[in-house]
Order: C-alpha cells, then structure tokens, then sequence
C-alpha cells in the first residue's frame, strides 16, 4: 500500500501468509462432525525481514446467514484453545458445526 501512496516500498514488508492449515487440510471453513477429540491448526508465514512474529490465535463460530449482521464480527470462544501464541495450535469444538481458527497479528 506505502508503494502505491508513497511511491516507495516501506522499509520492513509485512509478513506474508503462506498457507493456514486445519487438521492438515487447506479448506479451514468446513464443517466439523467429528468433533471430539483435538483438532490441529497451523498457520505457515514467511518474514522477508526475518522479523520475530507474535501470533494470537482465536476459535470462532462461522457466521449464519439470515441471522448474524455482516461487518459484526463472531465472539471468540473462550477456553477451546490448547495455547494461542505459537504457529500450531490444538482446539476442541463445543459441538459439530462450523468454525473457523483466527490467527491475528499482534
């Protein structure tokens, strides 16, 4: 955005989301029937700067059309997540659904 504005690339690139993976699979917003046991996500990002990063990790349940607002973002659920500051993270689901693993930067 800065070389578009500016005219100049900023001095540190932001860090680039290479893939965010859910129990191995690449497609993180699917339904979730079985859902006992631990579910595994990882996010793959790649610093050109090689900046340390800092990763904050949230569970979400997928928004319903007809009954969620658009722009209003989904309550995190609390207490699902194993850790929330590392690259891999295991959850558990409250039950079978949709749900979507948010990776933040901080």
């Amino acid at each position: 955005m800065q070389e578009l504005w500016a005219g100049s690339k900023s001095a540190n690139q932001a860090p680039v989301v290479e893939r965010l993976l859910v129990d191995g699979r690449a497609d993180v917003r699917r339904s979730f029937t079985a859902w006992a046991g631990l579910h595994r996500a990882e996010i793959r990002v790649c610093d050109l700067d090689s900046d340390s990063l800092t990763y904050r990790w949230e569970l979400k349940p997928r928004a319903r059309l007809g009954t969620d607002y658009i722009g209003v973002p989904r309550p995190a659920l609390p207490g699902l997540l194993t850790r929330t500051d590392t690259p891999v993270v295991r959850f558990w689901l409250p039950k079978p659904g949709v749900y979507l693993p948010v990776c933040q930067r901080v």
